[in-house]
């Protein structure tokens, strides 16, 4: 339903997630090497660097995708062939090692995304926890973190936070490094950074888009992972992919250039007696439905697989408390209300009580949108 958000130029994202593997891309890409000359022959393409596969375009996996489920579907493998050929990918492709570094760089908000929702059902906030929402990055957790939160979020003694806090009394930190070089940390092997990025907590799940289980190629792939709530990917979705063709597949993304859910899906709200007023909504809301219209069918798979439309119609008094609103406070009733609180009000204060503010009161639009609310798309679509 939301579009993955890619906020930072994509060269200087794909540069700092493959940092990540830093230690560990020349053994991937030996690996890759001798299991690529096994498994080349049943691909028109296959990217000869095992990078190209982990920072590749979403267009530019569903290929690899589909080739390999087709070669696995193969009489012209054994099943011994397809055993081995997998457990070699998963040893390369292995997202349970790296599963704790991967949620810490969706988290940090350096790399740019935008987290806060479901990616699939906008229902159900998905946001990172822990130091992330006190302070805005880790140098300003460094440099303004009382004793509390810093004995708390490194986990070490008051005592060595108290040497933080004298250090920075003399000047702040400008940098990590300068942190990580702490006599006070010379002792540990790992960055005492790494260990506060790694602390970091999250109510979301990294979904794979194209099922890691059906084709290990593409299990680290950055742009094969969509953060979403756990209903929609333990529950819903789980290792189902949403389309079956390459165009398909590429459409339904939610990494991809080609997902449009927004332009293609309308939530509208439909009666279902005669009813034509939502005064009173609370006492009937049985008499409304909520449906989702789509002018692209595709669509409807992503609705289906989610149960959007059943679970959207649990929350239907939101829409119907909007529709409410707009039915008692109709663009003539909110100019009324502003010229009546602007009357012999001061010029300065009476900027307070235009239309647009009144308007912006009564439904939070604006604050909606940019506070990235739930049901973000089903208060636009109700409002237009």
């Amino acid at each position: 339903m939301i579009k993955v958000k890619y906020n930072i130029d994509k060269k200087t994202l794909n540069a700092a997630y493959l940092k990540l593997f830093k230690n560990d891309s020349q053994e991937k890409q030996k690996k890759w090497k001798n299991i690529r000359k096994q498994i080349n022959p049943y691909f028109t393409s296959l990217p000869s660097k095992v990078k190209d596969i982990m920072v590749a375009d979403f267009k530019k996996l569903t290929p690899i995708y589909l080739e390999y489920v087709a070669m696995m579907n193969t009489n012209k493998l054994t099943d011994l062939q397809k055993k081995d050929i997998k457990q070699k990918l998963e040893e390369i492709f292995n997202y349970t090692v790296w599963q704790p570094k991967l949620s810490s760089f969706f988290m940090n908000s350096q790399n740019g995304f935008q987290i806060h929702t479901c990616h699939y059902c906008d229902m159900a906030y998905v946001n990172a926890y822990g130091f992330w929402v006190i302070y805005s990055d880790m140098l300003d957790f460094i440099n303004n973190a009382p004793l509390e939160d810093l004995t708390r979020f490194l986990d070490i003694e008051q005592s060595t936070a108290q040497k933080i806090i004298d250090y920075r009394g003399r000047h702040l930190f400008s940098t990590l490094d300068e942190f990580d070089n702490m006599k006070c940390w010379k002792s540990q092997k790992k960055k005492k950074s790494d260990h506060l990025l790694n602390n970091a907590k999250n109510h979301f799940d990294l979904d794979h888009i194209l099922d890691k289980g059906s084709c290990p190629i593409i299990a680290l792939s950055l742009y094969n992972f969509t953060p979403s709530c756990q209903v929609c990917n333990e529950k819903l979705k789980r290792s189902q992919t949403i389309g079956s063709t390459d165009a398909e597949l590429c459409k339904l993304s939610p990494t991809s250039s080609d997902y449009d859910f927004d332009n293609n899906v309308t939530i509208t709200v439909i009666p279902k007696k005669s009813t034509c007023s939502t005064f009173g909504f609370e006492s009937h809301k049985n008499d409304y439905g909520i449906e989702f219209k789509c002018t692209d069918t595709d669509y409807q798979k992503t609705i289906d697989l989610f149960r959007l439309r059943e679970r959207y119609n649990y929350h239907k008094v939101e829409a119907l408390r909007l529709l409410d609103l707009k039915e008692r406070y109709s663009d003539a009733n909110i100019r009324s209300i502003s010229r009546l609180l602007q009357n012999g009000t001061q010029s300065v204060i009476a900027l307070q009580y235009t239309e647009q503010q009144i308007y912006e009161d009564i439904f939070g639009e604006d604050f909606s949108e940019k506070h990235c609310r739930c049901l973000g798309k089903l208060r636009k679509d109700i409002l237009k």
